[in-house]
C-alpha cells in the first residue's frame, strides 16, 4: 500500500475529484472476499471495500453493481457500463 496507506491513515484529507475530465465510479455490492477476514465491513460492500469508500466528491456519476471486488474486472456488466461512460460521459441505463 506504500504511500497510499500513509495518505489515508496518517494524514487523512478531504478527497475530491478536480480533474479536467468526467469521472465515473463503479462499486461492487456482493460481499464476498478476503477483506471480511481482516476486519468487519459495516455497510454495503464488495467483500473488500465499502461502497461508501468509493464515493468521491466531484465525480460525475457513481454506480453500484451486484459484484464482488475480485469480480469487477471480469464482469460483462462492468465492461458495458465502463464503455458507455467512456463513449457518452454517463453510465448506461440498467435493464429492469
Amino acid at each position: 500500500m506504500g504511500l497510499t496507506a500513509n495518505e489515508v491513515l496518517v494524514a487523512p484529507r478531504v478527497r475530491r475529484w478536480n480533474g479536467a475530465r468526467d469521472l465515473g465510479v463503479i462499486a461492487g455490492s456482493l460481499p464476498l472476499g478476503l477483506g471480511r477476514l481482516v476486519g468487519p465491513l459495516d455497510g454495503p460492500n464488495d467483500g473488500t471495500v465499502l461502497v461508501d469508500e468509493t464515493r468521491l466528491a466531484g465525480a460525475t456519476q457513481h454506480l453500484t453493481l451486484k459484484t464482488s471486488h475480485s469480480s469487477l474486472v471480469f464482469s460483462a456488466e462492468v465492461a458495458r457500463q465502463t464503455a458507455a461512460f467512456l463513449l457518452k460521459g454517463r453510465f448506461a441505463t440498467l435493464p429492469d
